[in-house]
């Protein structure tokens, strides 16, 4: 009888899990978005960052790449500034696992998950090895174990703002 369950019910689950990671992908960044265009960016206030003394991202923003990309999958520019006023980006690419989107970093520069928040947010989450960014001169490492650079709450707004 468990068996029977089992090999019915998980994948039902994976079916489902997978459903609603697909559907973050079109209710992010399909036409059903508040904000067509998919983009997502927060500026941190003072007050905030006076709170997070630890956190050295100011402003973060997820911008989709205008290219063809396999059916169920999407490329993100990913960019950061840092206190201090450095700029560093990098490319991501994001396809549905479980109820999340998994987004991989160009060049095997880490990993990253993103969950639907409230308001039609963005919910990053800084994968088990960190994740890198290039600059102008160097390349810096957010890592899931030292300061305040592991999660982002990353609000949907208007397009404009990504361009």
């Amino acid at each position: 009888m468990r068996i029977a369950v089992s090999v019915f019910v998980l994948p039902l689950i994976l079916t489902a899990s997978i459903s609603a990671a697909q559907g973050l992908l079109d209710s992010h960044f399909g036409a059903a978005a508040p904000h067509r265009g998919g983009c997502f960016h927060r500026d941190y206030s003072a007050d905030h960052l006076a709170r997070h003394p630890d956190q050295r991202v100011t402003s973060i923003t997820l911008a989709p790449v205008p290219l063809d990309s396999p059916e169920g999958e999407i490329e993100l520019n990913v960019m950061i500034r840092l206190r201090g006023g450095g700029v560093y980006s990098s490319l991501a690419y994001c396809s549905p696992s479980r109820a999340t989107l998994a987004c991989g970093m160009e060049g095997d520069a880490g990993t990253f998950t993103l969950t639907g928040a409230a308001d039609s947010a963005l919910l990053l989450t800084v994968g088990p090895h960190g994740i890198s960014f290039e600059g102008d001169s160097e390349f810096i490492a957010l890592e899931p174990d030292r300061g305040d650079d592991r999660v982002f709450l990353i609000p949907n707004v208007n397009a404009d703002t990504c361009t």
